[in-house]
């Protein structure tokens, strides 16, 4: 859970930040910070990045691995043998 709030916190914060948004990216003092709508276009960028990685990761699991250590007991045999040596 603290992994999506990790996404969700910049939004928050962003929420907050008072920079001044003339709609061409720049500072009224010409310091070159970036806008509001910059930085929100960066953390869409971002968060639609991680969420495409994150599923090519979860794709990539072998299900039978996952699913035989899971259902191990405490002698080493899964349910599955259990149950068909009964």
């Amino acid at each position: 859970m603290s992994i999506f709030w990790t996404q969700i916190c910049p939004f928050v914060a962003l929420q907050f930040y008072e920079g001044t948004d003339d709609g061409n990216g720049t500072d009224d003092d010409n310091n070159n910070n970036m806008s509001k709508e910059d930085i929100t276009t960066l953390l869409i960028g971002s968060a639609m990045l991680w969420t495409i990685l994150n599923i090519v990761f979860l794709c990539t699991i072998d299900m039978s691995f996952f699913l035989a250590h899971i259902l191990l007991n405490e002698n080493g045999s899964t349910i599955y043998e259990r149950v068909v040596s009964k």
